[in-house]
């Protein structure tokens, strides 16, 4: 039990760890020093030289600090982490790799200090997603704990009081594996996803109706938009599937500044309260399915809207596509280009136009304005409110 605040243990071998360790408890550090095991949260297999760990809180981390090594951590079993994990850096000379190999169980991540130097890459991504399936997610904020008979640890949470999670590594997801970057949770890295993989990524941040860090007024949530979301790049292999879904009560939407490539899929559901997706990063190599179900996607530019020359954007009844590189002086049919023939959504317009689109190998599409914009379309300057047909 490591329970001294700033505690570092360091390690010369994995024998001199008791098969069942607990450790963590106001900010210790176990250091791997070049060292590789796998580790259980419950039971150990018999014959394996496995043990359990267990991380009693947020503060506590898992380190390989010794220069010119690797360590490599192999969870082997669903449950909570509620620790980090921290190397040297590329300066320092020493790599962590973290490895779940859970089956069809979950790891949840309620990392706050997590830092991997590990390059993205087949093999070489800091946080490898083997099989199962792994969470990085954020938490209420503990307003306090314990019972009146004092026998009971129960702690006291409030529901929009959130600590969000904060992980800087690259991750890559393997065939049949499932990384999902969940609600209140930032992700500083690049996502590597394998043929038979899935990237999910989620956010349910309520703008000005949620307290932070157990701050005693509501907080503007848009200050800190910084502070959630993905903020890396993503490559989808073929087979490879990237599915953006917005939670259950979630008022702000997102931006992604990173690009998407690969031949994988895309698809898009933001629900149907007017959330908005703002893909500003490069992803003019994004050649596989883009799916758009609901909700309204912004590209900044027409880069950001994928590589359209095989598999175009399929909009579907409550979604809204829209890019502000569809300025006046683009033509109809490169417009139009962008777009499957089948969608039913609409193209929303961001900038007047005077040249009508011909819409005759569209006729499921409705065309209307950006919400918050109104275009003059036509010659005849029809003015279109937000969505109008």
């Amino acid at each position: 039990m490591l329970a001294n605040n700033g505690t570092r243990v360091i390690i010369n071998d994995v024998g001199q760890i008791g098969r069942d360790f607990t450790f963590g408890n106001g900010g210790a550090t176990l250091d791997f020093n070049g060292n590789s095991m796998e580790v259980w949260f419950s039971a150990v297999p018999e014959g394996t030289d496995a043990f359990t760990l267990h991380c009693l809180d947020e503060g506590g981390v898992i380190a390989n600090l010794r220069r010119g090594t690797t360590s490599t951590l192999t969870f082997k079993e669903g449950g909570t982490w509620k620790g980090s994990f921290r190397d040297a850096g590329e300066n320092g000379g020493a790599v962590l790799r973290v490895v779940y190999d859970g089956g069809d169980q979950q790891l949840v991540l309620n990392s706050i200090l997590t830092s991997l130097s590990g390059s993205n890459g087949e093999d070489r991504s800091a946080f490898i997603v083997q099989s199962g399936t792994v969470l990085l997610k954020g938490t209420n904020t503990v307003h306090g704990m314990g019972s009146a008979d004092g026998r009971s640890s129960n702690r006291l949470f409030n529901a929009l009081d959130w600590h969000y999670a904060d992980a800087a590594m690259d991750v890559e997801v393997r065939d049949g594996a499932t990384f999902r970057l969940g609600d209140h949770a930032r992700l500083q890295g690049d996502v590597n996803v394998l043929s038979g993989g899935t990237l999910l990524v989620n956010e349910g941040v309520q703008h000005e109706l949620e307290h932070i860090e157990g701050g005693q007024k509501l907080e503007s949530t848009s200050a800190i938009r910084d502070y959630w979301g993905l903020h890396g790049n993503v490559s989808l292999q073929s087979g490879a599937r990237m599915q953006i879904a917005f939670s259950e009560g979630a008022t702000v939407g997102m931006e992604l500044k990173g690009g998407i490539n690969g031949d994988g899929s895309l698809n898009i559901s933001l629900g149907s309260n007017g959330l908005r997706l703002v893909l500003s990063g490069d992803n003019a190599s994004l050649s596989g399915e883009k799916i758009l179900e609901s909700g309204t996607v912004q590209g900044t530019s027409l880069a950001s809207m994928g590589d359209v020359r095989t598999n175009k954007w399929s909009v579907g009844e409550q979604g809204v596509l829209a890019s502000l590189g569809f300025t006046s002086d683009v033509s109809s049919s490169r417009i139009l280009s962008y777009i499957d023939s089948s969608s039913s959504g609409v193209l929303a317009l961001a900038a007047d136009r005077t040249e009508t689109l011909d819409m005759s190998s569209h006729t499921s599409l409705f065309i209307g304005a950006l919400e918050g914009t109104e275009v003059h379309y036509g010659s005849a300057d029809t003015a279109l409110g937000t969505n109008a047909a």
